[in-house]
């Protein structure tokens, strides 16, 4: 398992990130591949896409993605909770 400091390349998304095991598959954010079943991925809490909702929307990422420069200028614009 990935040491938890490499969780710090997204230290200012605090407690909204977590390195979590896929229960099922998701597709990484950032580069649109399939995450599977059993799989270690970040999954982090952002703003909802639909405010009217009044909830929070998860997005996945994978390991590969996650320490890229392109990926976290896209969480950032996707505005990530602080």
């Amino acid at each position: 398992m990935e040491s938890v400091n490499s969780l710090k390349l997204h230290q200012n998304f605090g407690k909204h990130i977590m390195k979590i095991v896929a229960l099922k598959e998701h597709t990484c954010y950032c580069c649109g591949e399939t995450i599977k079943k059993g799989e270690e991925c970040i999954a982090l809490f952002v703003n909802p896409s639909n405010p009217a909702k009044n909830e929070f929307d998860v997005i996945y990422t994978c390991l590969k993605c996650f320490g890229e420069e392109a990926c976290k200028v896209r969480i950032e614009r996707r505005k990530a909770v602080p």
